[in-house]
């Protein structure tokens, strides 16, 4: 598996007088990264100009894309739902995993199946990311190095995509 640069993206934040959210995700010329927040910076007043709404923020990034062959088995629908403790306790946070693997849960035709096992090397080099100096959560902060695993479950989410 490896991932190859595609180009960069910009994402601007609309608020309307209902506190209501809207985003628009645009590409964004540029030879890296620091030339694509140029070429946004220089034009995000256009998009203040033509809009009733609040331009609340934007960010730009580079795209990155896997060139490995595609081969998911899962649907997105299922999750594992994880509860974490924040650095900032007693606050705790919430990290999704879409179309999770099975070795996360407890065994079939157990009361753990739907639960998952906080012991899971994977699930905790996953939570172990969010650790200071790498992933966030909630507004920008991290989790403990140890005990940040609170619990997890497996859920499923509607979807009306098949």
């Amino acid at each position: 598996m490896a991932f190859n640069s595609v180009g960069f993206e910009a994402e601007i934040t609309f608020i309307d007088q209902g506190n209501d959210l809207s985003k628009v995700r645009v590409g964004v010329g540029g030879a890296d990264i620091a030339a694509a927040e140029v070429i946004v910076a220089a034009n995000i007043a256009d998009w203040v100009a033509v809009t009733k709404a609040y331009v609340q923020s934007y960010s730009v990034r580079e795209v990155f894309t896997n060139d490995a062959a595609r081969t998911p088995a899962g649907q997105i629908e299922e999750k594992a739902v994880l509860s974490v403790a924040l650095e900032t306790s007693p606050k705790k946070a919430i990290i999704t995993i879409p179309a999770p693997i099975d070795a996360m849960f407890g065994a079939t035709g157990t009361t753990d199946f739907n639960k998952v096992t906080l012991t899971n090397s994977l699930v905790l080099a996953l939570v172990g990311d969010f650790v200071a100096g790498g992933f966030t959560l909630s507004d920008g902060e991290n989790v403990p190095a140890t005990g940040a695993l609170l619990k997890g479950v497996r859920t499923h989410r509607s979807s009306s995509k098949g």
